[in-house]
This record gives C-alpha cells, sequence and structure tokens, in this order.
C-alpha cells in the first residue's frame, strides 16, 4: 500500500533534520578541534543561531562569559529568500568575526530552486554588514580537510 502524502512529508522532514543533526554535529567537532567551544541554539538580540563556536572569557560586560567567533546558519531545504535574510540578519546581529550561512543542496528536491536561492543568498551576502561567508556542502568537505 502506497504512503499517504503526510507520512511522505514527515519521512522528508526527518531526513532533514538528521541532514542539519549531522552537519551540526561535524561543525561541533572541528570547532573543538580549533579550540572553541560549541553551543547550538546560540541566543541573539532577536532568535538564536544554529550553532556558535566561541572563546570563554571573563571581560566586564560581556554576556555570558562567552566571546562569539564564529555563528552559523544551517538551511537544509527549500526556504523563502526572507527566511535566508533572516539568518543573515541573525548572524550580523551576533557580531561574531565571522558568519557562515549554510545552504545543503542535498536539501532540495530541484536543483534550479537550489541554484535560484544560492544566487539570491549570494547576493544577500555580498551586501551584508560584517564578514559572512555561504558555504555549501563543498566547502564543508574543505573545512574538514583542514581542521
Amino acid at each position: 500500500m502506497p504512503i499517504s502524502e503526510e507520512e511522505l512529508e514527515a519521512l522528508e522532514e526527518r531526513d532533514l533534520s538528521k541532514m542539519a543533526e549531522d552537519t551540526l554535529t561535524s561543525l561541533e567537532e572541528i570547532g573543538k578541534k580549533l579550540g572553541f567551544k560549541t553551543d547550538r541554539m546560540y541566543p541573539c538580540y532577536v532568535g538564536e543561531l544554529d550553532l556558535v563556536w566561541y572563546l570563554e572569557m571573563r571581560l566586564p560586560g560581556l554576556e555570558f562569559g562567552k566571546l562569539p567567533v564564529v555563528g552559523f546558519e544551517v538551511e537544509t531545504s527549500e526556504r523563502s529568500r526572507k527566511h535566508i535574510k533572516g539568518d543573515l540578519f541573525n548572524l550580523s546581529q551576533l557580531h561574531p568575526a565571522l558568519g557562515v550561512l549554510i545552504l545543503l543542496k542535498k536539501g532540495f528536491k530541484d536543483d534550479r530552486k537550489f541554484n535560484g536561492l544560492l544566487e539570491a543568498a549570494k547576493r544577500y551576502v555580498e551586501h551584508a554588514r560584517g564578514r559572512i561567508l555561504l558555504w555549501t556542502e563543498e566547502e564543508l568537505e574543505n573545512l574538514k580537510t583542514v581542521a
């Protein structure tokens, strides 16, 4: 018996959640190898970032004793351009030394949609305040060889 549309969507959602989880776990491991502490769902002024690499420092006025160095937002599926702008806003509000927006192509059903969102994200990143990079699976693989 074929599965229902709802069951198919639930399966896809689980796959996307696992993809995000695997990416975040990998980034945590790499961050620790590079000497950073890591936090998921790191609070910023307007929401939360998926992951932050930070240094622990006790300085007057430094919230939570954490100095955010690299912030990550991970997108695993077809999101709207407005959602991508929100990710970039969160990264810029954190004020890390580096922000990284990651688009995972394998979460997209259609290459054309992925490429369109990737091109739009490139334009947004180009004009973002602060140093923000746009990565795909290729850059993640390159990062693993560096760490």
